[in-house]
């Protein structure tokens, strides 16, 4: 049990940096919301790997039948690794592949904002901005908010397949 929950866990977290990777070699920091989609994109499909784990547990282990309770605590144990190893791999982005990230990351939502709010809107916004520009200067809240992330998205997509992938007794 444990080394399938480890496979499927490594394997739904190497869809994240590679993604990551790819999306920012191909569009060289230039479009963040393209970046974004990517990473949100990717963060489904490396949930939608648990399943294919959760799947591959339930012929292996349980003789092809599941319970959607057993298969929901079955892909949040596989997607734990996924989401600490991103948690993990975002912050030594952060801190040593690219630390002007944050910087550029946060110009370009100031230019955006410029661009679509009047000046008493943007003020506003810019103040919460700086708030959240602070927070995740903090590598301890960087891998907080990612892992979360990933972690809330293999959630939903948790909930709503292990409907599928139960077996109706």
């Amino acid at each position: 049990m444990n080394n399938l929950i480890i496979k499927y866990g490594l394997y739904s977290f190497i869809i994240l940096p590679v993604a990551m990777l790819i999306s920012f070699g191909i569009f060289n920091h230039n479009n963040y919301f393209v970046q974004e989609v990517i990473g949100y994109s990717s963060m489904v499909v490396a949930s939608l790997i648990a399943m294919v784990g959760v799947q591959n547990y339930k012929k292996e282990y349980l003789n092809n039948s599941i319970s959607y309770w057993q298969a929901v605590k079955i892909s949040l144990m596989i997607l734990i690794i996924p989401s600490v190893l991103f948690g993990i791999f975002d912050v030594i982005y952060l801190i040593f592949i690219d630390p002007e990230f944050m910087n550029n990351y946060y110009n370009y939502y100031v230019e955006q904002m410029k661009l679509s709010m009047s000046a008493a809107d943007f003020e506003k916004s810019l103040k919460d901005l700086e708030s959240q520009k602070e927070m995740f200067a903090n590598p301890f809240m960087s891998f907080l908010v990612m892992g979360f992330t990933m972690f809330l998205v293999g959630t939903i997509i948790s909930l709503i397949f292990s409907f599928f992938i139960k077996t109706n007794k």
